[in-house]
């Protein structure tokens, strides 16, 4: 149905398609981490009313740069609801939003052993 461009298998004998259209974007969805070959990848979930609203601005505006997609995506969706010390302000700020970015556990005031109400997303064993 020509929707997606092919390219020749390894072999030549036959045509693949270059990319799998999605019905829905779950890897920005769902989030994703992990380390391949090298290189390590961390993507925090977000929102999917979020995320699809940007992916049909982007389908009705193919021209839209990274700003006007924020404008629908205003950051991660932490399952655990995390609060970002560094809020979302610029598109910079919310590329850099990652393993680098602290996120901690609210806690409860004028409590002797300060329990943590919730724990914050992923976080290394050795910090809990």
């Amino acid at each position: 149905e020509e929707a997606v461009p092919f390219r020749a298998t390894y072999n030549g004998e036959e045509e693949e398609p270059e990319v799998f259209p999605g019905l829905f974007p779950n890897l920005l969805v769902n989030g994703a981490s992990g380390i391949a070959v090298g290189m390590a990848t961390s993507i925090p979930p977000h929102n999917p009313a979020e995320v699809v609203d940007a992916a049909l601005h982007l389908l009705a505006h193919p021209d839209a740069d990274d700003a006007a997609l924020l404008n629908f995506v205003t950051g991660p969706d932490f399952p655990t609801g995390g609060v970002l010390v560094d809020p979302i302000g610029s598109p910079l700020t919310f590329q850099f939003v990652g393993a680098d970015k602290p996120v901690p556990a609210p806690i409860k005031p004028n409590i002797t052993l300060r329990p943590a109400s919730s724990v914050p997303f992923q976080p290394a064993l050795a910090i809990v």
